[in-house]
């Protein structure tokens, strides 16, 4: 397989994002952080794979024989802005335990 032009030798059932690693190539992920729940949710990981029309996910697809990504275009740019937008956006609204309860200082936490 290839990634970012370089060719990787990897056992089957070997994930894009292990792949990336063993190449010293940098995929960003958060399927180690426990607020984001489990693995694979985000989408932070997204890659092209030549010949899929969608991205696919590095930390949950497995590599295959000939397979080609790219983990840096325009368009997995913008997709992971996309993502950090939405992160920072939820992480600025109160929890869902708070809504509907008095904000210090005065209103009410709304959803």
């Amino acid at each position: 397989m290839t990634i970012d032009g370089k060719q990787v030798v990897v056992p089957e059932g070997t994930t894009i994002y292990e792949a990336a690693l063993q190449a010293r190539i940098t995929i960003p992920t958060l399927c180690f952080v426990e607020e984001m729940g489990e693995g694979g949710t985000c989408g932070i990981c997204s890659v092209e794979v030549e010949g899929e029309p969608e991205p696919q996910l590095a930390c949950k697809t497995p590599v295959s024989p000939g397979m080609v990504v790219r983990t840096d275009t325009p368009r997995i740019r913008e997709i992971r802005e996309a993502i950090q937008m939405m992160i920072r956006l939820a992480k600025a609204l109160p929890p869902a335990s708070r809504r509907g309860q008095e904000r210090p200082g005065g209103g009410l936490y709304t959803p």
